[in-house]
């Protein structure tokens, strides 16, 4: 069995078709992210066009529970991804593509799809409220890193060990500052940490400074490029607990196989669990 996490850009591609027809033990993961964004305007046309492929494979696809459920994950490697996946949403996939994506469009059909791009206009409201905090996340991360550090990440060459481990400290720094006072709800021995999705953000949030710095700070003050950073690095570290990331953009791409190695590195739980180091 193999479980990929499919990011939004890829639900209309070739390849997403090419994967799930290969094999039916070929599984693609949606998450709420995604839905958000497949929904969020012209529900009825884009929705029809985007999970066209997915909906011709209704048993090979798998629904995440929602970022509030991950986010509270305790740690625990006990049947981890079968835990990340959301049963009754799964099981109720087929419906959706039966009576929403492949019925035919009725006044009905019309008020469900202008529901859901309610619901998903107010989730992405939601978010881009706390967008600016990723600003704040990158000024922690400046102050962190001296001339020397700096100078290492401009360079187009792997990292010295030394600024592999300020990197990993930056990611459990930047998870302490997501958690705020609600600390006690968390894990905090470091061994658990590693095994929740909000490490994992605070790890691709950690590399994607890198990243930032090594190619010339671009700008990211335009709210809808730094709304799809934020979607693309929780979408990545969604993905690197499963067996990878189906995507058609090459940095999301490289952030997941970064974050990987580094989280498997670490003795953590990735690829379905056939990835820990230990």
């Amino acid at each position: 069995m193999q479980r990929l996490v499919i990011d939004t850009n890829y639900l209309a591609d070739d390849g997403l078709q090419a994967y799930l027809a290969a094999s039916r033990h070929n599984y693609g993961l949606i998450n709420q992210i995604t839905m958000v964004e497949v929904h969020k305007e012209y529900a009825a046309t884009n929705a029809r066009r985007l999970m066209g492929i997915a909906c011709r494979f209704p048993g090979q696809i798998m629904i995440m529970r929602d970022l509030v459920d991950l986010t509270n994950m305790d740690g625990s490697t006990v049947r981890l991804s079968r835990r990340m996946v959301d049963a009754d949403q799964t099981a109720k996939f087929g419906a959706y593509c039966e009576t929403i994506i492949g019925a035919p469009l009725d006044a009905a059909i019309e008020r469900q799809f202008k529901f859901f791009e309610h619901q998903s206009r107010e989730y992405l409201a939601e978010v881009a409220q706390t967008a600016p905090r990723l600003f704040n996340l990158f000024r922690m991360a400046e102050r962190a890193f001296d001339a020397s550090d700096v100078r290492h990440l401009c360079k187009r060459q792997s990292y010295p060990a030394a600024l592999q481990k300020k990197l990993v400290h930056l990611a459990f720094a930047i998870r302490q500052v997501l958690i705020g006072a609600e600390h006690e709800r968390f894990p905090q021995e470091a061994g658990l940490a590693i095994n929740t999705y909000l490490f994992r953000y605070s790890l691709v949030v950690a590399m994607f400074f890198a990243r930032w710095v090594k190619t010339g700070r671009n700008d990211i003050s335009n709210p809808n490029r730094l709304l799809n950073q934020i979607f693309d690095m929780k979408i990545t570290a969604m993905a690197t607990f499963f067996d990878g990331l189906l995507t058609r953009e090459p940095d999301m791409a490289e952030m997941y196989e970064e974050a990987s190695f580094v989280s498997a590195a670490l003795g953590g739980y990735t690829r379905c669990g056939k990835g820990s180091a230990s």
